[in-house]
């Protein structure tokens, strides 16, 4: 099973949760405005991202973003 590619932009407003399966490669994450909550699957700490901030990861399992 391949993982899906995902390209663009994503407002998660307010509570909005996005979730992705990463099964290779590797991840980018942007947040542009505000903070994002990203907690991967298998890792002992969670991140988060404020205005600016950017995320590269080649970790495995679910990514969850809030």
């Amino acid at each position: 099973m391949r993982t899906p590619k995902f390209s663009g932009g994503l407002d998660l407003a307010g509570s909005s949760v996005w979730s992705y399966p990463i099964r290779g490669g590797e991840l980018f994450l942007h947040c542009h405005q505000g903070n994002v909550w990203v907690t991967v699957e298998g890792s002992r700490e969670d991140i988060l991202l404020r205005a600016g901030d950017e995320l590269a990861t080649k970790a495995r399992g679910l990514l969850v973003a809030q």
